[in-house]
């Protein structure tokens, strides 16, 4: 929980009442690795701050699994369209190591920004934090070659490379296990893969 404190105490200035009231309210929570946070057609109820461990976001179609993106230690993780919109989510969370989370219900959270104002700074910043970083991984996607996006990943997010197994992360590449193997091979030679 001091982490995700910190946290908040780095973007405002946190007084002593609402530090108390989220050490109240924010609930432990423990997932071991393979088991699910959320599954698709579930509302997302709570958001969740990661203190220890790795998930992966992911959508499903048939039989194929394509990863969204992956969360780490110190991120905030939930279905954002179901938590925000109170939808059914689209996707399944999934812990890819055994996590211990800390959560705060939409109501909770919805009950905070009207009794302390100056916390809607903390939902702005990881607002803008996470549209920013999803719009410049979209973008890369879209206009690089798996190798170029495989740098950008490597330079921009080594621990997602280094933790995250291959089978996920080519998926959310969206090329195949082999394609990465065959890109990973040729940088570690100091080779320029093709395309």
């Amino acid at each position: 929980m001091e982490e995700i404190i910190q946290k908040i105490k780095d973007i405002i200035e946190l007084s002593d009442e609402l530090e108390l009231l989220l050490r109240r309210i924010l609930r432990p929570d423990v997932l071991r690795k393979k088991q699910k946070l959320l599954k698709k057609g579930q509302i997302c109820t709570r958001l969740y701050f990661i203190e220890q461990g790795l998930l992966r976001l992911y959508v499903k179609s048939g039989d194929r699994e394509r990863s969204s993106w992956f969360m780490l230690e110190g991120d905030l993780v939930t279905s954002v369209t179901s938590f925000f919109g109170r939808a059914p989510s689209l996707e399944t969370i999934e812990a890819l190591e055994d996590c211990v989370l800390w959560s705060i219900s939409w109501q909770e959270l919805q009950d905070l920004y009207i009794s302390f104002p100056g916390f809607r700074k903390v939902g702005q910043y990881y607002t803008e934090k996470y549209y920013c970083q999803d719009d410049r991984l979209k973008i890369m996607l879209l206009t690089k070659s798996p190798a170029a996006f495989y740098d950008y990943l490597r330079e921009n997010f080594p621990k997602v490379v280094d933790r995250v197994p291959k089978k996920y992360l080519a998926s959310s590449m969206g090329i195949t296990t082999q394609t990465l193997g065959a890109i990973i091979r040729k940088r570690r030679k100091g080779q320029e893969p093709e395309g």
